[in-house]
């Protein structure tokens, strides 16, 4: 069984979180033992018995049709947006939801022979706002890679706050930022300017170079070991982030055994973070007494490792193959 795995766009464009995570999911496939790689586009000897699609696009409808008409299986995976928990905040969500689907280019879903999300909160979404057949989408979370696992945090006498990630407006590194710097506490950032956002990470250099307690640390090796240290060293984690679908940062941070802190957004309540404390608003108050509940109380905010085991490449790389198996029958 060959699987072909297409992205949205070339990497060498744009390497994000759900890049990486793609990256990461064929090198599982792979450990699984699978014959999984990324597709050559322009190779017809490149035939695959599954393509499994990066990103639920209206781009991939002529691909996936050639693909169905070849006999081929059509996965998924997706990062699908959040619901929203008031009743019209949800009948305003439904509403744009079909108005995509009468006046937009779609991607009929009955090209999709599997969807995978990563989370029970998403297969929700896509069975109930997008009409997916329950017994066609699967979850599968984001993987944590190798070199976080079986490590335990080391923090030093003065414990400091960790925030990783690309510097952008959506997460909101600003709000943390300055709310370090008006409550007090020690606070390390990693992560390299969104692209198109450098504005934005300038302010945030700005801000940083006029307090002490406040240290860049630049764009670092998503495995290597000084970002993998800056956890270990960390006395607790917090993301501040407006939107997000399953942060692999704060699985990182979990897994390594820190307390984690959200902003209390529907990405925050999902199953795997229901231990994490939930920060109301990204006000400087609201951050610093979240600072104080994390380092006074560490053991209360840590997410148990049972319930991280699932993010582990091994557990990913077997989830994937009986999918696979199960659609192919081999």
């Amino acid at each position: 069984m060959k699987i072909r795995h297409l992205p949205l766009w070339p990497f060498s464009v744009h390497v994000g979180g759900f890049e990486i995570q793609a990256k990461r999911f064929i090198q599982a496939c792979v450990a699984a033992g699978l014959d999984a790689a990324p597709l050559a586009m322009m190779d017809e000897g490149d035939r695959a018995d599954v393509i499994h699609y990066w990103g639920l696009h209206w781009t991939f409808g002529q691909t996936m049709t050639w693909a169905k008409r070849a006999g081929k299986k059509n996965v998924v995976t997706a990062l699908l947006p959040s619901v929203p928990t008031s009743a019209t905040s949800r009948s305003a969500f439904f509403v744009r939801r079909m108005m995509r689907r009468l006046i937009g280019p779609r991607l009929p879903i009955s090209l999709v022979d599997a969807l995978v999300v990563v989370s029970e909160e998403q297969r929700r979404v896509a069975i109930r706002f997008y009409g997916f057949r329950p017994e066609s989408v699967f979850v599968i979370p984001h993987i944590v890679a190798g070199p976080y696992w079986k490590r335990s945090p080391e923090p030093g006498s003065e414990p400091y706050v960790l925030c990783t990630g690309n510097i952008c407006p959506r997460k909101n590194q600003l709000a943390l930022i300055r709310a370090a710097a008006s409550e007090g506490f020690r606070l390390v950032i990693s992560g390299a300017p969104m692209p198109g956002q450098q504005a934005y990470y300038e302010t945030c250099l700005a801000e940083i170079k006029r307090c002490s307690n406040i240290r860049y640390l630049g764009n670092l090796d998503e495995q290597g070991e000084e970002l993998v240290g800056a956890y270990l060293h960390a006395g607790a984690f917090i993301l501040l982030s407006h939107l997000e679908t399953q942060p692999v940062s704060a699985l990182e941070a979990a897994v390594v055994g820190l307390p984690v802190a959200l902003l209390d957004r529907p990405y925050g309540r999902q199953q795997l973070f229901r231990a994490a404390l939930k920060i109301p608003t990204p006000s400087s108050g609201d951050v610093g007494l979240a600072v104080q509940k994390l380092l006074s109380n560490p053991k209360g905010f840590r997410i148990p490792s049972s319930e991280l085991a699932s993010t582990h490449p091994d557990r990913v790389g077997v989830a994937a193959a009986t999918l696979y198996r199960a659609l192919t029958d081999v």
